[in-house]
């Protein structure tokens, strides 16, 4: 088979994948997804009987750097539409001094005091998106007891707040909880949406990852203690989301993936922002797999477990881990420009 239609029949593929993806989020947002074979049918709807439902209190960590008010209150809005009284919000702004575009947010925040939101403004946080979230976890309110990062251009859907609490009520013993990304404006760029969508909806909801999911960065639910205990936010990346993931896997804490859309965000229609936004993963992976030698230490655990030196989920959380990150190398990538220009 000649590699042209190789590569046409995984566009094929994955335009069908992500098609089929976001048409059932039109028809029923919280239904499984036919790809989703590991992870338990968690619905709005559906009443979870043997579990107790724990008594969460969020911090939605909001970022921004020169966002558009508008944008940056709709998001707001929505978190509010949802959140309970024990929850909080907080915006920190950071890295830009252009007073016209956060003092209309600063002022909209003052207005929802009674809500419990909260803005912030910093000329100059240092260690990119990892040293503001870090500045977010220090003014969390003492009482809320997990975190959930959301990008400042993401709309959280109705039912989010049900979703996150049934999943730490059915995976209670994890300190991370990733949801997926997904965007609005889908149906005018497929190829785009398709591969934006193929991290998801081809590798993270394989059952190899079932313990050792990757952050992806927005709509990840963490458990703040666990945050704290590896001393927050990890700096050492520009992918700061999986280093930290990475980092609480060594200290003996268990993620997960949970494929169940609860916010959309806008959807990178160019060539130049589609590649200022991959340009950061690959390069933020690239550090990571370098800087944890992940590569060899997939080796090491393979050859550990031919040996009986290490166990079988010893190298399943190396290899994981190594997949994860190396999975921005799929075939949609190379015909995005055709499609986004």
């Amino acid at each position: 088979m000649s590699l042209v239609r190789r590569v046409g029949q995984s566009l094929k593929k994955n335009i069908h994948l992500a098609t089929s993806f976001y048409h059932s989020i039109a028809v029923n947002p919280i239904s499984k997804h036919a790809s989703d074979t590991s992870v338990s049918d968690m619905t709005a709807n559906s009443a979870i009987s043997d579990i107790i439902l724990p008594n969460l209190a969020i911090s939605y960590h909001i970022l921004c750097c020169a966002e558009p008010p508008e944008m940056v209150i709709a998001t707001i809005d929505a978190i509010c539409a949802i959140k309970t009284d024990a929850d909080e919000i907080i915006i920190l702004d950071n890295n830009h001094q252009q007073r016209e575009l956060y003092q209309p947010v600063a002022d909209y925040c003052a207005s929802l005091d009674e809500k419990r939101v909260r803005f912030f403004h910093y000329d100059r946080i240092p260690n990119h998106k990892a040293g503001a979230l870090n500045v977010s976890l220090s003014l969390t309110d003492a009482t809320c007891s997990h975190i959930l990062v959301v990008d400042s251009d993401y709309q959280l859907l109705p039912y989010a707040r049900d979703c996150l609490q049934k999943a730490v009520a059915e995976f209670p013993n994890r300190a991370l909880w990733q949801f997926p990304q997904a965007y609005r404006h889908t149906r005018c760029k497929p190829i785009v949406t398709a591969e934006l969508n193929h991290y998801f909806v081809k590798r993270l909801a394989h059952p190899l990852h079932k313990s050792h999911s990757l952050s992806t960065g927005t709509l990840a639910l963490l458990k703040r203690q666990a945050l704290e205990a590896i001393g927050g936010w990890q700096i050492d990346s520009l992918t700061e989301d999986a280093q930290t993931a990475i980092t609480l896997h060594e200290a003996g804490f268990s993620t997960c993936y949970i494929h169940k859309v609860i916010g959309q965000g806008e959807l990178p229609l160019t060539v130049p922002s589609w590649f200022t936004q991959r340009r950061r993963w690959m390069y933020g992976n690239a550090q990571t797999v370098t800087q944890k030698q992940l590569g060899w230490q997939v080796v090491q655990a393979g050859w550990g477990v031919i040996n009986d030196k290490t166990t079988l989920e010893d190298f399943q959380q190396s290899y994981s881990q190594w997949v994860q990150l190396t999975t921005w190398l799929n075939a949609t990538a190379p015909a995005l420009a055709l499609q986004a220009v």
